[in-house]
């Protein structure tokens, strides 16, 4: 009768930390944003491979003077860029961010 009880309670405890990694996961614990695969989906198709721009149309965002009011622009968008504030985290957007601040570098970040 005792190993039954300890049975029970082995199982009872695993089933337990098998629903806590899973309702982790559920509520938002997901692998770290990968930056470039965002970009590839969301922005390669107007600002080019590389942030190179397409021309007369986007910019080379490499060569870009001023980049600190890029995340509002992310976020909200700018004349005919969409917003992205309801698409994507703000974990995303960081590694958006960070991917893109690496290009002129040769994909070397800072």
């Amino acid at each position: 009768m005792k190993r039954i009880v300890t049975l029970t309670t082995l199982c009872s405890a695993l089933l337990m930390i098998g629903i806590a990694i899973s309702s982790s996961q559920a509520a938002g614990d997901p692998k770290p944003a990968n930056g470039a695969a965002i970009y590839n989906q969301h922005c390669v198709k107007c600002h080019g491979a590389g942030g190179k721009g397409v021309e007369n149309f986007t910019p080379d965002l490499a060569k870009a003077a001023n980049k600190s009011g890029w995340l509002g622009i992310i976020n909200n968008g700018k004349d005919t860029m969409p917003g992205f504030k309801d698409s994507l985290s703000a974990a995303q957007v960081k590694a958006v961010l960070s991917h893109i601040n690496s290009f002129g570098r040769g994909g070397k970040k800072k």
